[in-house]
C-alpha cells in the first residue's frame, strides 16, 4: 500500500536535508515523496532534489512547482491532486519523523482492521530550541461513532496539526477535506471539518512526529493577519454550527469560545508597533466581527460566563476594557 508524504516546500534551505533524509530512512519501503515549490525564494528546491539525487532512495518522487507562492494550504491540495497513495501523510518542510518506523507503525495501525481506517492520529512533539514540549498527554482510543470523535475533539484530545496523520486518500477527496487557502491557522479549520465528518479513526500515544517551532513562524510570533485570519475561521465554524444546529451544539459552541477566548488574548498581547491601523481602531475591528457569533445562553459553559458577557457589551465599550487590560 503506497504513502504519499506531501512536502510544501519554501524558505527552508537550512532544514530540508533533515526533513527529507527522516523519510528517506523510513523502513516503510512504498512511499511517495511530493516534493511542491511554492514557488521558493530560496535554494529549499534545488536542495531538495540535491539530497534526493546523492542518497539512495527506492521510492518514488514527484517534483511539482507554482508559478507564484500560494502559501501551504495550496501547496498541500496540489500535492494531493497529484498523489497517487491510498494514504497521505503532510510533512512541513522543516520538521521531521521522529524515527523509521514511524509510517510503518501508522500504516500497521490504518490496516489492523477488518476495514481499514480512514484516519490514524498519530503523537506529536513540540520543540523550541532544545526543549521539547509534549502538547497534551494523547491517549490510546480506537473509534467508531462519529459522536465520539467529535467530542474527544471538543476536549482537546485529538490533534488539530495536519501533520503526523495517516488520512485515506479517497476519504478525504469524497468529504472535499482540502485545506483553505490563503490563511493562516489553516490546520485549525480543516481538523474542524474533518472531526465533523471521520468516525473509523485510531489514536495513538506513540510520538511519530517533531514540530519545530522556529523564530519567524507562524506560531512565533502573533501578527495582525494571524488574529484577522483565526477569526475567519472561527466564523466558518459558527457557519457551520447555523448550517447543521442539531450537530453536537454544545461541543461545536465550546470549541467556537475555545477560539474566541484565544484571540481575545492575543487582542491584549499583540505588539501594535507592526499594525497597519492604530491598536484602538484594530480591536474595535476585530470585536465587531467577534460579537458577529450568536452564542446561547442555555448552551454557554461556566468558564465562558465572563467572555459571554463581554462580547454582549457594545462594541466600543468592550473595545475599551480591551485597551486598559493592555495598558496594566
Amino acid at each position: 500500500m503506497k504513502v504519499s508524504v506531501i512536502i510544501p516546500v519554501y524558505n527552508a534551505e537550512n532544514y530540508i536535508e533533515e526533513c527529507l533524509l527522516s523519510v528517506m530512512q523510513q523502513d516503510y519501503a512504498d512511499i511517495e515523496i511530493i516534493l511542491v515549490n511554492d514557488f521558493t525564494p530560496d535554494r529549499s528546491f534545488l536542495r531538495a532534489k540535491e539530497v534526493i539525487s546523492q542518497n539512495i532512495w527506492q521510492g518514488t518522487v514527484q517534483y511539482l512547482e507554482h508559478d507564484r507562492n500560494r502559501g501551504p494550504s495550496a501547496a498541500r491540495n496540489t500535492g494531493i491532486a497529484h498523489s497517487k497513495g491510498e494514504y497521505l501523510f503532510f510533512l512541513d518542510n522543516d520538521d521531521t519523523l521522529t524515527d523509521k518506523t514511524a509510517i510503518s507503525y501508522l500504516v500497521e495501525c490504518a490496516l489492523e482492521t477488518a476495514t481499514p481506517r480512514d484516519l490514524v492520529v498519530g503523537n506529536f512533539q513540540k520543540i523550541a530550541g532544545n526543549r521539547v514540549d509534549f502538547i497534551l498527554a494523547s491517549h490510546q482510543r480506537s473509534y467508531s461513532e462519529n459522536v465520539d470523535v467529535f467530542k474527544d475533539y471538543a476536549l482537546s484530545k485529538l490533534w488539530v496539526i495536519g501533520c503526523a496523520k495517516l488520512i485515506h486518500r479517497d476519504f478525504l477527496v469524497q468529504n472535499q477535506l482540502f485545506f483553505k487557502e490563503g490563511i493562516f491557522h489553516e490546520d485549525v479549520l480543516w481538523a474542524f471539518y474533518l472531526y465533523r465528518v471521520v468516525s473509523n479513526i485510531y489514536s495513538t500515544p506513540k510520538i511519530v512526529y517533531n514540530h519545530y517551532e522556529r523564530e519567524g513562524s507562524i506560531t512565533w510570533d502573533v501578527k495582525e493577519r494571524n488574529i484577522r485570519d483565526q477569526i475567519t475561521v472561527i466564523l466558518m465554524m459558527y457557519q457551520a454550527y447555523l448550517d447543521q444546529p442539531d450537530y453536537l451544539p454544545k461541543e461545536t459552541l465550546f470549541v467556537i469560545e475555545l477560539y474566541r477566548k484565544e484571540v481575545l488574548e492575543w487582542l491584549v498581547t499583540i505588539d501594535a508597533k507592526n499594525l497597519s491601523i492604530s491598536i484602538e481602531a484594530f480591536i474595535l475591528e476585530q470585536v465587531k466581527r467577534l460579537k458577529q457569533i450568536k452564542v446561547p445562553a442555555k448552551t454557554g459553559r461556566s468558564r465562558f460566563n465572563k467572555q459571554n458577557l463581554w462580547l454582549r457589551l457594545p462594541a466600543k465599550i468592550l473595545t475599551q476594557i480591551l485597551i486598559k487590560r493592555r495598558n496594566r
